[in-house]
This record gives C-alpha cells, structure tokens and sequence, in this order.
C-alpha cells in the first residue's frame, strides 16, 4: 500500500530526450536567423545614414531662401562642390557640407555620393531635390528628399 501512495521523482529518460529536442530545435531556428537580422540592421543603419544626411543638407538649403538657389550662391555658401552641374543641367554635387566628417556622403557610406538639383518649378517657385547614394552590397542605393522654397 505504501508504493501505491509514494509520489514519483524526477523525469524519465523520454521526458529528458523531449526537451532537449526542443532546445535544439530553439536554438537552430534562433541560429540561422541571426544572418538575416544582421543584414536587415546593417541595410537599415545605411538608409538612416542616408536619410539623415538628405534631411540635414535638405533643411540647409530651405534655411538659404529662394534667393540663394543659384549656383555661385549655393558654392559661396559651401553647399556644392562647384557651380558646374555634375549630373545633368540642374544637379551639383555636394561631399563636405558643413566642413565636418559627419556630412560627408564618400566617408559615411560605402561609395557615398551626393547631390542637389535646384529648378525653377514656376514663377517665384523653385524645386530643391537632394539625392544621397550609396552602394549596399554590391546593389545601388539612394535617398531621395525634396521640397518647394517660394519667393516671399
């Protein structure tokens, strides 16, 4: 009568097995998961850069006013590289906005560029589009922030 009333102790061998299967399993799905999640923050992190950088270069721009959208204006105001268009008519290049590592496209991002095409989208109205590219693996990349400045 006493062993019938006697509570067990311990798990048996299959309870064991059971629950390392389950650890194991835990573990390789958490395991092959850590690459993709890497690659995510890293493209992520990339873009952040990207944008904050478009976003900084965007709002400096705006704060020179409608007035100082020309070339000779945007150099002497070290937002260009130089008053002739890298890219196209209205697109100047920019790489030491600000004069700190920080702005620099080429420093901060792998094959880091950036550009500025200011036009005039109609009267006392002009176009301000900053463009930010960069390489992630092999595959291009690029931020695209604009905004309208008006003569006031």
């Amino acid at each position: 009568m006493k062993h019938r009333n006697q509570k067990k102790r311990g798990f048996s061998l299959l309870e064991v097995l059971f629950a390392m299967i389950l650890v194991a399993t835990s573990v390789v799905i958490v395991g092959s998961a850590m690459p993709t999640a890497n690659g995510s923050r890293h493209r992520a992190d990339l873009n952040n850069k990207a944008t904050s950088m478009a976003q900084k270069v965007l709002e400096a721009v705006r704060g020179l006013g409608y007035a100082s959208l020309t070339p000779d204006m945007l150099f002497s105001a070290g937002m260009i590289d130089s008053k002739e268009p890298a890219e196209g008519e209205d697109t100047y290049s920019f790489h030491l906005y600000d004069k700190t590592v920080f702005d620099n496209p080429a420093l901060i991002l792998p094959e880091g560029e950036g550009y500025i095409t200011v036009q005039q989208a109609d009267l006392d109205l002009r176009s301000v589009v900053i463009e930010v590219r960069y390489e992630d693996r092999g595959s291009p990349r690029s931020v695209q922030l604009g905004t309208l400045v008006a003569n006031l």
